[in-house]
């Protein structure tokens, strides 16, 4: 019995250690962009500009203005990255927060923050009017 609970001891740490490792490792950008068109047309617009990347779609909710997408090794079986994007609409506008995630462990394919980049260019090709919302200061206020 001591000799289970000192192995179920053991994995238990293994298993935290690794998913702090796994959490820490991952790279994550979020981009953010308004625009003044109605929503529907930017709901199609983020959703054409999703599928015609490098994503795959997985699925989308017009309701709720959710859309989730990943990005696959060579082989089809893992997932490597991964793509949420929430479009609200807002007094003045519509507001597009797509957030990009590279999982730990992989190497090549490119940054989340490249990604967003050109996730936000390609949209622009579609919305003319939109903006790239600039992220706020994060410096320490004394």
């Amino acid at each position: 019995m001591k000799y289970i609970c000192r192995r179920l001891f053991a994995a238990a740490a293994i298993l935290l250690a690794t998913t702090a490792l796994d959490a820490s490792a991952q790279t994550v950008a979020v981009g953010k962009y308004r625009t003044t068109e109605a929503f529907d047309k930017v709901f199609l617009s983020t959703l054409r500009t999703v599928s015609t990347g490098k994503f795959t779609l997985k699925s989308s909710d017009n309701v709720q203005g959710t859309i989730q997408a990943v990005q696959m090794d060579k082989s089809g079986r893992h997932e490597f990255a991964s793509l949420f994007v929430l479009v609200t609409k807002e007094t003045d506008g519509v507001l597009i927060e797509a957030t990009f995630k590279r999982n730990s462990g992989y190497m090549g394919g490119g940054k989340p923050a490249e990604w967003a980049k050109t996730f936000g260019a390609e949209l622009k090709a579609s919305l003319p009017d939109l903006k790239v919302v600039p992220e706020p200061d994060k410096e320490k206020k004394d």
